[in-house]
């Protein structure tokens, strides 16, 4: 199966394909923020495992080809967590982009882009006992040990400071597009957006969520659908 029929036909692939359809959509003079989740790898309930892993052939090939569809005249920018599988992922995306003729620069690595502070190896664990949805909404409600993670109002603090931050600060032209993990953009969701996590809007690889400020106000895309989002737009008045 050749890269284009992997990308048209893998189910995985949709939330990046609506983001991605939604992006060209936006006129070029509106900056756009894109947070999404590293490319694909072999899962794994091992935290340590996780920490070391790098994407797959399949990985590199899908997150090259999200950098080759990204649309065409942006600044992009990106900004990555350290860990292997999204230092790989941002790489090959503004690779991908750069091989269309497109201005695409890795500027550094973000710690909440890493994910909220606590035990890793201790969330994970309770991530895969309670199921990703269940614990990010037991999270939200305090009923989470802050010996495993961190309250999720400090970690929404933190990303609205360095994250939306980034954003309030963009270029018209900017796309600034964040790679991270799940439990970042499902925690980001809940805590600013007030999207409800579930199994079926949990985030795919190369899937998540974005954001578009014009003078008409701030807008959200997630779940496949574009809407206008006042928690957004409280967020960045706080700044």
């Amino acid at each position: 199966m050749s890269d284009v029929a992997e990308w048209e036909s893998l189910d995985w692939l949709s939330e990046a394909r609506w983001l991605l359809t939604w992006a060209s959509q936006v006129d070029l003079q509106t900056p756009i923020m894109i947070v999404i989740r590293h490319s694909h790898i072999e899962v794994s309930d091992n935290a340590q495992d996780l920490r070391t892993h790098g994407l797959t052939p399949l990985g590199h090939r899908m997150a090259l080809k999200f950098g080759e569809r990204l649309p065409p005249g942006r600044d992009v920018r990106l900004f990555y967590s350290p860990r292997l599988r999204c230092v790989q992922t941002a790489c090959d995306i503004a690779e991908g982009y750069q091989t269309i003729g497109g201005n695409a620069e890795l500027i550094s690595d973000l710690r909440p882009l890493l994910g909220p502070y606590g035990n890793g190896e201790k969330i994970r664990e309770q991530m895969v006992e309670d199921g990703g949805p269940a614990f990010v909404a037991k999270w939200s409600e305090k009923q989470v040990s802050g010996d495993i993670i961190e309250p999720i109002k400090l970690f929404r603090e933190r990303f609205i400071t360095e994250i939306i931050g980034r954003f309030a600060e963009a270029k018209p032209n900017d796309l600034q597009l964040h790679v991270t993990h799940d439990i970042v953009i499902m925690g980001a969701r809940l805590a600013l957006l007030k999207t409800q996590p579930t199994e079926s809007n949990w985030a795919h690889f190369l899937g998540g969520f974005a954001a578009a400020v014009n003078e008409r106000g701030c807008y959200v895309f997630e779940n496949g659908e574009a809407r206008r989002s006042h928690e957004l737009a409280s967020a960045l008045a706080s700044l």
